[in-house]
Parts: structure tokens; sequence; C-alpha cells
């Protein structure tokens, strides 16, 4: 068998194999490889094996396409066949081709020694063999192993250009020919980074070397002190290979340093000293990983954070996440719709209802955001949100209020921008509720679904949906009204018995406090009217309101619901029995 390595400014791996061609095309009867460099021809070369001489491999090389160049810068021209002895290196176009024999070099690992890493566990029988003080390195050497290591421990760059950084200090200062930096990628180790200034000194790495390293997850290395002198002309190359330990002690890549038997460097396998430097490189590698798998997690987790809640809450769930464990907490929850959007939908078609709704909900979200709320879902044309989870928030009331406004106020940008196109207007309906309720995160660790559960949200998606008989805008309950601040009046409209809920509840619609002045009169005299509907003084409440009915100036919705409902009673008392008592049938179910 083959390994053979393949290097160019696009690419490098490496292969096993027993008979291949080179190419940038395509050979159906063939095994070719191809190549990612277009100065090399479809079909640029064919390599078998010659077994005549067992205790020599050797290969054929026949060139069919341009002229290739050998390790020694002789060429072998178009058609021509040449056999070569392993290990051998080509050159083909832009392409470093280098090939020997997967046996060929085991030898040389009778020097091999380990680097016990700290933690992993090994047979106590194994101790390193070699006792020999080591020779130590100049203190220039020592400064600048030092100083490379640090600035690869401050590199914050992405792993591609972290890996090159690695690989360029065992080059230098490291003193070796070069490094090669492998990550597993399904069943396979593949080449993710490389220093290689010198490709004629070799190019490729040892998969068995590789594997041992992985294996036994210590550092292993050929010791220049146990290295046989008869070897040294011989040997492809002496190599280091470190393994780069993740979170939970599995290896995660592979920092493979060689030096090769050539001219231009004049020393022989690898010093115990320089095998501990590139050990050294290999744990900053792996805590570089284990900081940018941390800060990716990070980061995620904040998107998933922010994406429910505003910034300022997702920055203490960094700090706290068990803030999100489930609680019992007193919210305020509220729920917007918008109304008639079924017909609206159908008329406009599937892609503008989609445009439009995208637009109408990165408002609104906007909208509970800017005022400290936390989204609980989206439901087709509507929303819910709440407040004081899970942070505290003492005036959840008013900022789940405030927001219900703003979002009311927020229709008006809308329909300039919608109006026209959709050939009617936008409404929305907003139910605003406090109470207790059960909060928690209710979702997955890749999914968050952090939100109330119980009556309070009940009554908060009741209460939008009296909006739509109620002709108001914003419902909201006595309980919310009870604990708004002063910039706001609760404008009491009627009491009702909601469906699914037991008692009576109390419907009220804020008022800005600036706005209510204006209109003081008005309210008041709704207010009279009120009561006496309550009380069954239907006729005088019906006169109350007809003296404040202005549509020029009052607000129609509300007076026009209890105009109905009086007008409505009175009919049935007048088709029915007459009554000795006066009707008390005030409260109304929605």
């Amino acid at each position: 068998m083959l390994e053979v390595a393949i290097l160019n400014d696009r690419e490098h791996f490496q292969l096993t194999t027993d008979q291949l061609s080179f190419g940038i095309g395509t050979d159906p009867e063939h095994n070719l490889v191809v190549l990612n460099d277009r100065s090399v021809s479809n079909y640029q070369c064919r390599v078998e094996v010659l077994r005549d001489d067992p205790c020599q491999q050797k290969i054929k090389v026949t060139n069919l396409g341009g002229s290739m160049v050998l390790g020694n810068n002789s060429r072998i021209h178009h058609l021509v066949s040449r056999v070569l002895e392993l290990p051998c290196s080509l050159g083909a176009g832009e392409t470093n081709i280098q090939i020997r024999g997967s046996e060929s070099n085991n030898a040389l690992d009778r020097s091999i020694q380990q680097l016990y890493t700290p933690g992993v566990s090994h047979p106590d029988d194994m101790v390193e063999l070699n006792c020999r003080t080591d020779i130590a390195p100049s203190s220039e050497t020592l400064s600048s192993w030092f100083e490379s290591l640090g600035q690869l421990q401050r590199s914050t760059a992405s792993q591609s250009d972290f890996f090159k950084l690695a690989a360029r200090c065992v080059f230098n200062p490291g003193g070796l020919d070069g490094c090669i930096i492998l990550r597993k990628q399904q069943d396979d180790w593949n080449i993710v980074a490389q220093h290689i200034p010198y490709p004629e000194q070799g190019i490729g790495y040892r998969k068995d070397l590789v594997e041992q390293s992985v294996t036994s997850k210590n550092a292993i290395y050929h010791d220049s002190a146990l290295l046989d002198e008869n070897l040294v002309k011989s040997y492809f190359h002496a190599a280091v290979i470190c393994p780069v330990l993740d979170a939970a002690q599995n290896v995660e890549a592979i920092v493979y340093g060689f030096r090769n038997n050539r001219v231009l460097n004049s020393r022989k396998g690898i010093r115990k000293l320089e095998a501990k430097y590139v050990s050294l490189i290999a744990d900053a590698i792996s805590a570089g990983l284990i900081r940018l798998d941390h800060e990716a997690n990070r980061a995620r987790h904040r998107v998933l954070l922010e994406q429910a809640f505003s910034p300022e809450v997702a920055r203490q769930l960094e700090v706290n996440p068990e803030i999100l464990n489930g609680q019992e907490r007193e919210i305020s929850v509220l729920f917007a719709d918008l109304r008639g959007f079924c017909r609206i939908s159908e008329a406009i078609g599937a892609t503008v209802t989609y445009q439009l709704l995208t637009d109408v909900m990165n408002r609104f979200t906007q909208i509970i955001h800017d005022n400290h709320g936390v989204v609980i879902d989206y439901y087709g044309d509507g929303m819910s949100a709440f407040w004081n989870a899970p942070v505290d928030q003492p005036d959840h009331a008013t900022l789940a209020v405030r927001a219900g406004i703003a979002i009311n106020q927020e229709m008006a940008a809308l329909n300039d921008v919608w109006s026209i196109e959709i050939g009617q207007r936008l409404r929305v309906g907003i139910g605003i509720h406090s109470g207790n309720a059960q909060v928690g995160n209710s979702g997955s660790q890749n999914r968050l679904k952090y939100g109330p559960q119980g009556t309070t949200v009940n009554i908060a998606s009741r209460l939008e949906q009296t909006t739509k008989k109620l002709g108001v805008n914003i419902v909201i309950s006595g309980e919310t009204a009870n604990q708004m601040d002063d910039d706001f009046i609760a404008q009491k409209i009627c009491s009702a018995k909601l469906s699914g809920i037991q008692n009576i509840t109390a419907l009220f619609t804020p008022v800005e406090t600036a706005d209510y002045s204006k209109l003081a009169e008005y309210y008041l005299s709704y207010d009279k009217a009120l009561e006496l509907f309550e009380l069954g003084e239907h006729y005088e409440a019906l006169s109350v309101l007809t003296e404040i009915a202005d549509p020029q100036q009052t607000p129609q919705p509300m007076l026009s619901f209890l105009l109905t409902e009086i007008n409505s009673q009175l009919t049935s008392n007048q088709n029915s029995e007459p009554q000795t008592t006066k009707s008390n049938d005030s409260v109304f179910t929605f």
C-alpha cells in the first residue's frame, strides 16, 4: 500500500492506496485522484506499485500530461515512464505529490518516546526510557518559545486562523521542518491547517503514529537521543505527535510536527524539550478550542435569550440562569390581536399576509421589549407578553398598560404603510390582567419557551376577546387598574361574566391622566350612567347618556356599547310581563 500526500494552494490531503492516477478530469477506468489545480492535465499521470523486489519498494510513474518534476529536480516528460524508489516526491503544475510505502519507516520507531498528558491515565509500567539530560535550548530560543505560546494563547481569531498560527509556531520558533494539524471528520483524520515552507522536504504524515497518539492520548516523538545512527540516512522523517484534548478529555485534534533528514536541517530526530514545546502548543490549542466553544455556546445562548427577553434581562439571565426555574409570581399579562384579520388575509393573499404579519409582530415585539416585557408566544395574528418575571418589576402593571397604549398608538403608523394596499384600516384589541401564575421554562435547551400558566393568563385572553363586542381597543381588569401609577386613570366600562371564569370581573380601559382631564365631564357622566344602569334605572341611565352623546367630542365605542345594551333591556322589558321590581341584570356575559 502507498501513502500519498497532495499539497497545493487550495488543498492538502492524504490517502492510502495501491494504484492510482492523478488529473483534473474524470476517468472511470482508473482510480483517479482529482486535483484542484488547473495547471494539471485532465489525465496527468499513472502510478503503479512494482513488486519485483520485496526488499525494496518501487513505483512506476507514467506521465500522460505536461512535464513533471522529481524531487531531485529531474523531469519526466510526456508519455515517458520512470521507475522510482520510495519515498519520492513529484511535482505536477502547482501541486506537490509525496509517495511513500506505508510500512517503510517502522525501524525508526524504536526511538519513540511518550510525554504523558496530565489527567490521562496510563499503565504504571510505562516509563520513559531516556533518562539522559536533554540538551537545553539557548535562552534566546526559550524566550521566543514562550513569546510564541503567549501569542497563541491570546489569539481570538477564527479556528482556521488559530490552527494556522499554531502550525507556524511549530516551524518558527519551534525549529521543526513543518507542521500539520488534523481534525477527525466522520471516520478519518483530515488536514485543517499546515505550515510547510519547503514542500520538497515532505508534506505528509504517518497515520499509524497519529492513531497511536490518539489511542494513548499522550504525545509521542522520535527521540533524537535514542535514534539509531544507522537509520539516520534512510529515515523519511522524525515526528512529534501531540493530541489536542477537549473539556471531556477526548482527542479533538492532532498537532503533527516533523523534521526530515535533509541538508537544510542538521538536527536529527526530535529533542525532548522540543517535543514538550510542541505539546505546549497542543495544550494552547486545546484551551483555545474550549474557549471558542464556550464563546460559541454563550453566543447561541445569548441569541436564544434575546429572542424572548429584552437585552437588559438577557444579560441578567447570562449571569444567573437559575432565575428561569419554575416559580409562582404575581405578573401582568397582555394579549394583543388584530381585529377581522381572517377576512383581510383572504383578500390580500398569502404573500402579502405574511409580509404584513411580519411587520406587525416586529413592531409589537419591539414595543414589548422597550417596556421591559417578555414575549410569551405568537398566535397567528396575535401575541401575548407578560411582566414581573423572570426579574422583579414592582411597576409591572404600569409597564403592561404602557405597552398596550403604545401598541394601540402604533396602529396609526401601520395604517399609513398598509391601509392602501390592503384596502382597509387595521385595528387591534388588547387585554391586560394582573394576578398570580406559575412561571417557568416549558421548552428545551435548544428552544426556550419561558412563560406563565394558569387562570391569570386565561383572564387576560378573555379580556382581549371582550374588545370585539365593547368596541374599546384596550380592556384591563380591576386588579391591573388598582396597581397603575398616577400617569393613568382607570375608566370603568362595565362588570362582566367571562367565559370559563367563575367570578365577576370589572372591566376598565386605561386613560392617560392628561387626556382624562380634557374629557373629565364626559367620563364622570358615563360613570353616573353606568351606576344607574347597574341599579336597574335604565331610563335614567339612558337620559344621562343621551345628554353626553356628542360624536364630535366623546369616545364613541364605550358609549355606543352601553346605549345599545340599555335600549336592548328596555325593549326586552316592554315585550315582557309587567314587573313590580326594577331589573338588576347589569352584568354582561362575554
